[in-house]
């Protein structure tokens, strides 16, 4: 699948965000908001329930970058059930 995250650049992405790098979350959430958004509305069936999912998903991840770990797994995959990034 074309859009599916890259867990290297995930990966890169987070550890840059540790680092102080404010435009790498920028990046994180325009890269990812769409695919993310779209597995919420499937399971939520709801515009703005979906919306506020995601919000507060990006915040925890940036409020917890310390903790966060990159995880992926490609749709079809024994473990597509998955989030993309935990947070322990």
């Amino acid at each position: 699948m074309k859009d599916w995250p890259d867990q290297s650049k995930i990966e890169t992405l987070v550890q840059q965000i540790r680092n102080g790098e404010t435009s790498s979350f920028k990046e994180l959430t325009d890269r990812y908001y769409q695919i993310l958004y779209s597995f919420a509305f499937r399971i939520l069936k709801n515009k703005h329930e979906s919306e506020d999912v995601l919000q507060e998903t990006f915040l925890r991840v940036y409020l917890h970058i310390d903790i966060t770990q990159a995880k992926t797994s490609p749709p079809g995959s024994a473990g597509s059930r998955k989030t993309y990034v935990w947070i322990r």
